[in-house]
């Protein structure tokens, strides 16, 4: 995934989502035994009996509605977690901005970002509403070439492009929400390292890979706010080693990649049509 991490982003992004499909296609087709022949209405208070009397006329009841049940629960999980992890970062950004207007100033010769007086090298990216705000410390200029601050600016920006804040705080909610299962544990701790890789490609374009490998190992003892998204990120050691190594093509391996994900996909979604149809046939003949 090192070679194409964009596609890596991917292929993790349809593995989970491929997973959460799978489950909402089983829960899907224990509820097509209460559709079949009963309105969603009568679904409805049917489960709320189940809960409040234990009044089931079938064990077909009684199967469907453990699935609209574990579907709900789920659902609400995820949620949580995510609305959770929503909330805490919203915090720590209005914190940090609240200190940036006080510390923060602009400086002409870099337009578009903001500089703190700060010995260390840093960089970091403030996603926002309008575009999000890059910040650079005066130790970072002090301490790089100009067509390393270049280069640097433009890894923060594709992070702010790319949305990779979004992509972490999805994975690392589905951990937290379910950290029993092995696929989104895995998933969480290869992202961040692959949206870093992902903005360093778009970087590297900026100026060359070496360039942007000698500005990271010069900002690598430095670490971003946590809410944050910075340029020294994770794995600096693989990310420089990346850089200075030549550049596989691994189109064959992206093909690959991409038609397993696609497949992870859509079979679920297939399942779960092949289903509904069959629901739909028994609810007929009924």
């Amino acid at each position: 995934m090192e070679s194409s991490p964009r596609i890596g982003i991917l292929s993790w992004q349809l593995a989970t989502v491929s997973a959460i499909l799978s489950f909402a296609t089983g829960a899907g087709s224990l509820c097509l035994t209460l559709w079949s022949n009963h309105t969603p209405a009568v679904l409805v208070r049917t489960c709320f009996d189940l809960v409040a009397q234990g009044d089931v006329d079938s064990p077909m009841i009684l199967v469907g509605s453990a699935g609209v049940f574990a579907a709900a629960a789920v659902s609400l999980r995820i949620a949580y977690c995510a609305g959770r992890a929503a909330r805490a970062i919203r915090r720590e950004r209005s914190r940090l901005r609240r200190g940036l207007a006080v510390v923060a100033r602009c400086d002409p010769a870099w337009p578009g970002t903001v500089v703190i007086d700060r010995p260390e090298a840093t960089a970091f990216c403030l996603p926002g509403r309008r575009g999000g705000t890059v910040v650079l410390s005066t130790g970072a200029l002090s301490r790089l070439s100009p067509p390393e601050v270049q280069t640097v600016l433009a890894h923060e920006r594709a992070h702010l492009q790319g949305h990779h804040d979004v992509v972490v705080w999805a994975a690392q909610s589905l951990r937290e929400a379910f950290p029993f299962v092995p696929l989104f544990t895995a998933a969480a701790a290869a992202l961040p390292g692959l949206v870093e890789m992902a903005a360093d490609d778009v970087a590297s374009r900026a100026s060359s890979r070496r360039v942007l490998a000698f500005a990271l190992l010069r900002m690598a003892d430095v670490t971003a706010p946590a809410s944050s998204m910075g340029v020294g990120g994770s794995a600096i050691s693989r990310r420089v080693r990346r850089l200075l190594q030549p550049t596989p093509s691994g189109r064959v391996r992206r093909t690959a990649a991409v038609a397993v994900g696609v497949i992870l996909l859509v079979a679920p979604m297939a399942t779960f049509a092949s289903a509904v149809t069959a629901g739909c046939r028994l609810g007929m003949t009924s």
